[in-house]
């Protein structure tokens, strides 16, 4: 699993997963072409050259080799109606190739090969969905969601619930197992795990700048109104007036 343009996809996507396990079953297939029964007449064959006999299985390579690229040589297979056969001396060896085609267990496991992905879509689009709970972290602009939760005064007890609830983000995160298999499919989710883990550590830290920033604001308007006021009660006393505005700042501290 990775993430682009943060969304949660598979790399590489199903579609290219499936021509693989196409391409892979198609190889197997036409590699029976240069695959050869042995004793085809009921008996071994008798003084043959080693050497010869190696040189025409390396011809008959050579040419399944260049069966995928060549449409014209692979018609000609295809439309012929008895097995591939090269020179042999003393004799005309055959190939597996159709003799695996017409097999009904071999058709059947190569059918289940060409649908071996396609046939998961449905689980992969599930599992995939259970990433949309993470939205906030894939998608969210934490500038304006921070913005727009500071709108209005909030209470200490707010920001700890933006908090804690990243941190509980994170936990899960990190419970997730490091793979998951779905039929035929392993799924690595280490690089997912990491990338949400990140973005949760840093819109708790996000959160947590934030209240930072308005503890200190606060702080400091405090200590200035503490100056103010500290001020006020030191200066000297000299008629009523000034003993009258002594009373009305201690009557405002009472208060506040």
């Amino acid at each position: 699993l990775v993430i682009k343009l943060r969304t949660v996809e598979f790399s590489p996507n199903l579609e290219e997963l499936q021509r693989c396990v196409n391409r892979i079953a198609r190889s197997i297939l036409e590699s029976a072409r240069g695959i050869f029964r042995w004793r085809q007449d009921g008996k071994a064959p008798q003084n043959y050259d080693v050497v010869e006999y190696q040189s025409a299985v390396l011809r008959t390579e050579n040419a399944a080799r260049k069966i995928e690229g060549s449409e014209t040589q692979t018609e000609r297979a295809d439309d012929s109606s008895s097995d591939s056969e090269v020179d042999f001396p003393k004799s005309r060896l055959k190939s597996l190739f159709l003799r695996i085609g017409k097999n009904r267990r071999m058709t059947k496991v190569f059918l289940q090969l060409t649908g071996a992905v396609s046939s998961l879509q449905d689980q992969l689009q599930t599992f995939l969905h259970q990433f949309s709970f993470y939205d906030t972290l894939l998608r969210g602009n934490r500038a304006d969601q921070l913005e727009a939760f500071n709108e209005t005064p909030k209470t200490f007890d707010e920001y700890e619930t933006q908090i804690k609830k990243y941190h509980t983000l994170e936990k899960d995160i990190t419970s997730l197992p490091d793979t998951h298999t779905i039929g035929c499919l392993s799924i690595d989710m280490t690089k997912i795990k990491t990338y949400l883990n990140t973005e949760a550590a840093a819109w708790k830290t996000a959160f947590g700048m934030s209240l930072n920033s308005r503890v200190r604001n606060e702080m400091d308007d405090l200590t200035h109104a503490m100056e103010e006021i500290q001020a006020k009660l030191n200066r000297k006393v000299h008629d009523l007036t000034d003993v009258n505005n002594i009373m009305t700042v201690i009557a405002k501290l009472r208060l506040d």
